[in-house]
Order: C-alpha cells, then structure tokens, then sequence
C-alpha cells in the first residue's frame, strides 16, 4: 500500500478479467448446450442417464473449455513469459546485455494486455497461438 496506494491491490486485475471471462462464457454456454442434448423435448432425462447426465454436460463443457480458452490462453502466456525472460525483466532471471538477445523483440515490447496480445498475434503465426 506504501508504494502504490490504494489500487495497487487492482494491479494485473485486467489481465485476470480477460482470462476469466472467456472460461466462463465457453464453460457455460457449452453446459447448457450439452444439457440440452441431453434433455428431451418435455424436460426429461432423453437417455434415462440420471445423475451421470450432469457429469456428462460438465464434461463436454470442461473439453469446450480446454480446446478453445484454456490452451491458446496459457499458450499466450508462456509466449509472454517467455518474452519478459529474453527482455531480462522477470525477477529472478538475470538481465542479458543487448549483444546477447539474439532476436530479441523491441524494448518496450509490451505497454499493455490487450497491446500484448495484439503484438503477439502480429508478431508470430497465428496457427501456433
């Protein structure tokens, strides 16, 4: 609090809404998709499942989530990460002099989270995001 004040607790909390709010949108929107599947036209359980049709919605959407969110989110992380090491900005890594950052991007290459992710885009072919 002594060196950022008050909001300095809300500091890195964008970057948490942008990874937050996709799981939840794909985790529930697909729950309730394979909910419906499940389900027959008068509200029933379609395949006499019971219990087991709610683990297999909730599974259907955990694969949703994993597929489209979670692997090119934590993709786009370990590229960001990946980038603060070369640029020797992450604590705990020792910073390489200038000669030594074969390839290293721009300084500073990232201003913020919706900037970081553009350049990460424009930067690197897409198909590997």
């Amino acid at each position: 609090m002594a060196e950022r004040g008050f909001f300095g607790f809300y500091r890195g909390l964008s970057s948490m809404l942008y990874f937050a709010a996709p799981k939840a949108a794909i985790r529930f929107s697909s729950f309730e998709f394979f909910s419906g599947l499940l389900t027959d036209a008068n509200g029933g359980d379609k395949y006499g499942l019971g219990q087991a049709k709610g683990f297999l919605a909730g599974l259907g959407a955990g694969t949703m989530e994993a597929i489209f969110v979670t692997t090119p989110q934590e993709t786009i992380k370990i590229k960001l990460i990946h980038d603060q090491v070369r640029l020797g900005r992450r604590k705990g890594f020792p910073s390489r002099p200038a000669h030594a950052r074969i390839g290293a991007l721009p300084d500073p290459f990232r201003l913020s989270s919706p900037h970081s992710f553009a350049a990460l885009i424009s930067t690197r072919d897409s198909s590997t995001v």
